[in-house]
């Protein structure tokens, strides 16, 4: 039998408030499931169609901030689907989750500038619902049957990205050098397993924010996976749609996206936007794996070959 893990990202419930979709993982019955980030959205869209736009929270005090993203964690995990695949999960330590930007403070927020007082807000409502295994930090390595899984944190320890004004490569780092020794040490700590799991937020080049973004950690992460000679596939988010790019010259790895489970565009609440995305990757005792996009359309099954 396969070892599964289920992973999905972006789930906004104001749009979205009903999540019948979850009931298709659960029908998957995965070993684990990993939540990508953006969990919840702080702020998303833009006014007038959305209430809470991007930029938002940068407004409120440090006690409104706290009273507004413990609510929106209530409702979400109030929605009848959702909570009773968590709960289930959740009781076999099965259910793990890293955040994102809109779950840690707000658009495109990166731990360099948000204030420690809501930092200490988002780790302190994150960790009611998700174990973490490092003190004050919410990167952790886990073991599951086939696969060690290497939960990383792209936001906290960040710093402005190349592209940003002012910003050089040099200084331009994503993961922190505590955190990347953290999974320079993990990428060679359980040569039993056949397989090593990433479990990133952002993609390695797809959309705005991503690991290229940062030239140094991303040739840092390449170099660290390829010197590691284990089976390495990275799950992310953040983009609203579904990819796959398998590995080839200059990436030594699989890269699986998944990321739209309840998510719309411009903050509209139309039905037609909702694209359920999530993916499983089924783990083999030889040494295949096998994964499975599925989309509101469908499925599109993914090919991992080394």
């Amino acid at each position: 039998m396969p070892s599964t893990i289920a992973f999905t990202s972006c789930i906004r419930r104001e749009a979205f408030p009903d999540q019948p979709q979850w009931d298709d993982i659960a029908a998957a019955d995965p070993d684990h499931l990993l939540l990508l980030g953006d969990q919840i959205y702080m702020d998303f869209g833009y006014w007038p169609f959305s209430h809470e736009w991007n930029g938002r929270p940068r407004e409120y005090d440090v006690a409104t901030f706290r009273d507004v993203m413990a609510e929106k964690y209530r409702q979400q995990w109030a929605e009848p689907h959702f909570r009773a695949l968590y709960d289930r999960l959740r009781a076999r330590d099965r259910i793990h989750a890293i955040w994102d930007d809109h779950d840690f403070a707000w658009n495109n927020a990166i731990g360099s500038e948000v204030d420690a007082a809501r930092r200490q807000v988002a780790y302190d409502l994150f960790r009611e619902r998700f174990p973490v295994s490092v003190p004050g930090e919410i990167y952790q390595s886990i073991d599951t049957a086939l696969a060690q899984v290497i939960l990383l944190d792209l936001r906290s320890h960040a710093c402005p990205p190349l592209r940003a004004a002012g910003a050089d490569a040099a200084a331009s780092r994503l993961l922190g050098e505590a955190q990347f020794a953290f999974l320079e040490r993990e990428l060679l700590a359980r040569p039993e397993k056949p397989f090593v799991v990433i479990g990133s937020s952002l993609t390695l080049r797809d959309g705005d924010e991503n690991w290229s973004c940062y030239p140094q950690d991303h040739a840092r992460l390449m170099h660290a996976i390829a010197d590691c000679g284990r089976r390495v596939i990275l799950l992310a988010g953040d983009i609203h749609r579904n990819v796959f790019h398998p590995r080839g010259p200059g990436q030594p790895c699989h890269e699986l996206i998944a990321s739209g489970m309840a998510i719309n565009y411009l903050g509209l609440g139309i039905a037609e936007d909702d694209r359920c995305n999530w993916g499983l990757l089924r783990l083999f005792e030889d040494g295949h794996a096998e994964a499975t996009l599925v989309d509101r359309h469908g499925t599109n099954p993914c090919c991992l070959n080394w």
